[in-house]
């Protein structure tokens, strides 16, 4: 990890040091466990991991930190595509 994405995912106030950079995995932990939204914890895995955003979105998805929300918003999210394929369709 270069210094400038240290730089900028620790002015996200993760509270943590260059000498505690943490894994990916305890990353997506401090960020939900600090109130994060998913798309904001996406978004700092993307930057502190230099991953595209569908790895990013991969990786914190099955983060277990997220596992409840996920459960809960996958009908939903179901849902949207189904209708939005039914739209483009017609």
């Amino acid at each position: 990890m270069n210094n400038q994405t240290f730089s900028s995912i620790n002015s996200k106030n993760l509270n943590i040091t260059k000498e505690e950079t943490p894994s990916v995995e305890e990353l997506i932990s401090i960020s939900h466990k600090q109130g994060r939204t998913i798309i904001e914890t996406i978004k700092i895995v993307k930057e502190f991991a230099d991953l595209s955003l569908a790895q990013a979105k991969l990786l914190v998805t099955n983060h277990p930190a997220w596992n409840e929300l996920v459960k809960n918003t996958s009908k939903f999210h179901e849902e949207i595509i189904s209708n939005c394929t039914k739209d483009i369709k017609n």
